[in-house]
């Protein structure tokens, strides 16, 4: 039994749960977190509010398979569809209701959390240095950049776990539960389980070599490691890939890539993209963009260094051994993060916070007060604005067949609100650029294209595959980016979106602009009579 946690007058400050001893200090930090994440999700008392993010291509692609449609063989997607599964799963539970996506948010954060934490006391120290990762992730991101569930927050989840399970020891049957987790994380996201994996192979070796283990010995531990991924995941994906085909199935999830990285908001050029708007951000988000972006993945290679400079005796690491574990794992996320914007160093920064708490307590006693009165000082300001939230905003209710949904900028609701008001219920609606408004309001997307970019992310077959969809269909509307417009002059006659243009130009009527908003310029045409 863990031995119980006194403050310094020696009072037992620990609640005791089924011969646990949990931290009041944790637990109030959980429902502390608990508090302000659901002030950013929900309009009190159980009101959804709504964000234009990833997720809703999730829940687009749950519900068509809650309809009976099949993942790649029906429909395309680029992932695989672990986070589908999971919503899918609610779908079940719950019925079609928007408030499950704000629900998962919920329970991905403070999962997110409070593993952050644990790692942190294990890592750091059982003092407020710990507390420091979890509230920045928590206090100084989420905000702006946490409220999305989609899978690029659910895979570095098991990322985690992986590397928490072997802080206590390296043995085969830890490594082993360690690579089936980074299999579950792949499932989800495809890159990022590898990369996670490739983090804890190269552990290995480096403990290996610096405890100076025979080869045999290290060569075991890695592909404990790395056969655990692989028949965890191939275990996984096996079911969809005798479903779908595996030309098709691979085609989708894999080579599918070469089309996906010409978009340049999907390849490493989004870096660049992100630091010239840095400044235009407002000052929180400016704040936050510039942490982030100067953090990751910096943090890592200070702490490489670090540990190799302070290191001592035969066996370098000895008693660092975590440090370098999630590091390694946090540099391998960090390298593999495929256009590196701002939002995606968020999903990914649980290990890089973790090393700035550790190289801060480095610093101590200097750097205890410091590190209070950003604890309690970033409590504090989020605390701030998530009763602004629920206070200052005037948020608009749709009244959606998904339940009631909160907008707290008109903006966004205008099409949901025409749709609704005009559409009939056996409609179709196609949105080129997302899929936005499908689930929200119930109306079917007729093709089988998750969303098109007048790039190369969106190939000719694809594009033909959505005219053919949309002629087949007699689709009613088609949402349109009003932005690609001066973009189709330029552009052959089967060029990129040339074909859709010159299609919706024929065969649809523009009915409706909506306000530009995300540098998008909304418009809704009808198909003509």
């Amino acid at each position: 039994m863990a031995s119980k946690l006194v403050n310094r007058k020696g009072i037992d400050t620990s609640l005791h749960i089924y011969g646990y001893d949990l931290p009041i200090s944790v637990l109030v930090f959980f429902l502390i977190c608990l508090a302000f994440v659901y002030s950013h999700l929900f309009i009190f008392p159980f009101t959804p509010i709504f964000s234009e993010e990833d997720h809703l291509y999730i829940l687009h692609d749950a519900w068509r398979m809650y309809e009976g449609e099949f993942i790649y063989r029906d429909f395309f997607q680029i992932v695989y569809p672990g986070t589908q599964l999971l919503y899918l799963l609610f779908f079940y539970l719950f019925g079609l209701r928007f408030w499950i996506v704000d629900v998962i948010i919920l329970m991905q954060v403070l999962v997110s959390a409070m593993l952050c934490l644990a790692i942190s006391r294990r890592l750091i120290a059982d003092t407020w240095h710990a507390f420091l990762p979890p509230v920045i992730y928590i206090f100084f991101g989420f905000r702006w950049y946490g409220i999305d569930g989609n899978h690029r927050m659910f895979s570095p989840i098991f990322a985690y776990f992986a590397g928490y399970v072997l802080l206590a020891e390296r043995s085969y049957k830890r490594i082993a539960l360690a690579g089936a987790l980074c299999g579950v994380a792949s499932f989800f996201t495809q890159q990022r389980g590898l990369l996670a994996v490739g983090g804890v192979a190269v552990f290995l070796i480096c403990e290996g070599i610096f405890r100076r283990d025979a080869v045999s010995e290290i060569a075991k531990k890695v592909l404990t490691a790395t056969g655990a991924f692989g028949l965890t995941l191939t275990a996984l994906i096996m079911p969809f890939v005798a479903a779908t085909g595996p030309a098709k199935f691979f085609d989708y999830t894999l080579f599918f890539i070469t089309n996906y990285v010409q978009d340049s908001s999907a390849n490493y050029r989004g870096y660049a993209i992100a630091a010239k708007v840095i400044f235009s951000q407002g000052y929180l988000m400016s704040a936050t963009m510039l942490f982030y972006y100067a953090l990751i993945p910096l943090v890592y290679f200070v702490t490489i260094a670090y540990l190799w400079f302070t290191r001592k005796g035969r066996n370098g690491i000895e008693g660092r051994e975590g440090v370098l574990l999630f590091c390694l794992i946090g540099l391998a996320l960090s390298l593999g993060t495929f256009a590196p914007n701002v939002g995606r160093f968020y999903q990914i920064a649980v290990p890089a916070l973790i090393m700035l708490g550790w190289l801060i307590y480095q610093l101590r006693p200097k750097s205890d007060l410091a590190v209070r009165f950003a604890v309690v000082g970033l409590i504090v300001f989020g605390s701030a604005l998530a009763i602004r939230i629920q206070t200052n905003w005037q948020p608009s209710i749709l009244e959606a067949p998904t339940g009631n949904i909160a907008f707290l900028s008109p903006i966004p609701l205008e099409k949901f609100a025409w749709l609704k008001a005009n559409a009939q219920p056996d409609d179709t609606v196609f949105e080129v650029y997302q899929c936005a408004v499908n689930f929200p309001l119930l109306l079917r997307n007729p093709t089988e294209a998750t969303q098109l970019f007048n790039s190369g992310y969106s190939p000719p077959w694809q594009v033909a595959g959505v005219l053919n969809s949309l002629e087949a269909k007699k689709t009613r509307f088609v949402i349109w980016d009003g932005n690609w417009d001066s973009e189709m002059d330029e552009l052959g006659d089967d060029e990129r979106l040339k074909p859709l243009h010159k299609y919706l130009n024929e065969n649809y009527e523009l009915k409706k602009e909506f306000t530009p908003y995300s540098n998008r310029s909304p418009q809704l045409w009808e198909r003509k009579n």
